[in-house]
């Protein structure tokens, strides 16, 4: 009897290990990487993001082509009073509104460091670098991870994919800019020039839009404007 109570007692020992070494594993918590929206007076964004910190972030207004880069209030020096009590002192809010043709570059910067014990790098921050045409604050960054993490993983994947998505966002506005400011050149170049026989424009016309600077219904439309 004694052995058969021993037999039950050591298969339920076995059938509930697992559940209690399971349990007794702490849980690893994953912190999200939650984007704020980026709220500004007076600019109707069509897609914003704000970085994790919630210090800075971008707007963006594809319907009037421009740029919000936002900067939230954030503490500055300080200082202590007479009572011994040290009070911040914060800088105010401040957003500054570019059109296209003011943004010259973008880029996304990761900051690494080598693992000692694997042999995946560490992740330390990811970052959204935008150059514009503003002396005052040229520089300006978004963070979209600030915490050590392996590469390739949850948390890095998801930063880098919203790094890499406003990356694709700025350069498409970068390049819309461009090729508005090309047809605009060739507008007023074509209005100074001596008129030239319609076959000539025509030809000059298929040269554009074989470049790429008129679209096909640009080309069209100018096209007809000629025969007409």
């Amino acid at each position: 009897m004694e052995f058969f109570v021993f037999v039950v007692s050591l298969l339920a020992a076995v059938a509930l290990a697992p559940w209690v070494l399971k349990s007794s594993v702490p849980k690893r918590e994953k912190k999200a990487q939650k984007i704020e929206q980026v709220q500004v007076d007076g600019f109707p964004p069509t897609q914003e993001v704000m970085g994790i910190d919630k210090m800075t972030g971008i707007a963006i207004d594809e319907v009037h082509r421009k740029l919000c880069l936002v900067r939230c209030p954030r503490p500055g020096a300080g200082a202590v009073g007479q009572d011994g009590v040290y009070t911040p002192v914060w800088e105010p809010a401040s957003s500054t509104v570019v059109r296209y043709g003011d943004i010259l570059s973008v880029d996304v910067f990761e900051d690494t460091a080598p693992s000692q014990s694997y042999s995946t790098n560490i992740i330390l921050r990811v970052e959204l670098h935008v150059i514009v045409k503003n002396t005052a604050a040229p520089t300006h960054t978004v963070l979209f991870l600030d915490s050590r993490v392996f590469a390739n993983s949850a948390e890095h994947r998801a930063a880098m994919k919203q790094a890499r998505h406003w990356h694709g966002v700025l350069e498409a506005a970068i390049h819309a800019s461009e090729m508005r400011a090309a047809r605009e050149l060739a507008a007023e170049a074509a209005a100074a020039a001596p008129a030239l026989p319609v076959a000539d424009q025509l030809q000059q016309l298929v040269a554009l839009r074989d470049e790429g600077v008129l679209t096909e219904l640009e080309f069209q439309r100018q096209k007809a404007r000629l025969l007409a």
